[in-house]
């Protein structure tokens, strides 16, 4: 009974202990942004700088504009433009350093009424260059319509795997596997 008691006496000092340690944990306001942006996806490039692409505000959704976070002077700066201003899309960091924006969607406000679109395309962020090219779209539109999104995992050999999502005609049971012209490039030449 006593080996049981000191059993259990270890476990509650144990998460104490942990539980004091995550409450001791404090947060500390960085650089500013400068515009609103939500619905987006952050991506630590190589560099260790962290690219915010894309994404909506308050006036907008599908934003254009892209920003990169430099965590050594907690300060944002300006990058280059999405070619396709987009929201809830995968921002996938690629093995070359480049980054591949896959999917997403945009809503226009009309006088008719507001009008969304879905994605197919794909983008490629080079960060030596500080540009957005546009690269082979996905076979399926994929965004966040109906569904919480959709996932882009890179995998060992360089491809990526886009699964799952939704658009207007409802949610998609496709997966898709892609390997991005840089990738390509890449291997073709070694």
């Amino acid at each position: 009974m006593k080996k049981n008691a000191s059993g259990w006496l270890c476990l509650i000092t144990l998460f104490l202990g942990v539980n004091l340690r995550v409450q001791a944990q404090t947060w500390s306001f960085t650089g500013s942004m400068g515009a609103q942006r939500a619905f987006f996806p952050a991506t630590v490039l190589n560099n260790g700088q962290v690219l915010a692409a894309g994404g909506r505000n308050r006036l907008q959704y599908g934003l254009a504009t892209a920003v990169l976070y430099n965590p050594l002077t907690g300060t944002f700066g300006a990058t280059g433009n999405l070619n396709t201003g987009r929201a809830n899309f995968t921002a996938t960091p690629l093995n070359n350093g480049q980054v591949l924006i896959a999917g997403g969607d945009a809503y226009v406000w009309m006088v008719s009424g507001t009008q969304h679109f879905c994605f197919a395309s794909a983008e490629l962020y080079n960060p030596s260059t500080a540009t957005f090219t546009l690269t082979g779209s996905m076979h399926a539109q994929r965004c966040s319509y109906l569904a919480p999104g959709f996932t882009a995992t890179l995998l060992r050999n360089g491809k990526v795997l886009i699964a799952g999502g939704a658009n207007s005609n409802g949610l998609i049971p496709t997966v898709e596997r892609t390997i991005p012209r840089a990738e390509l490039s890449a291997l073709q030449g070694a």
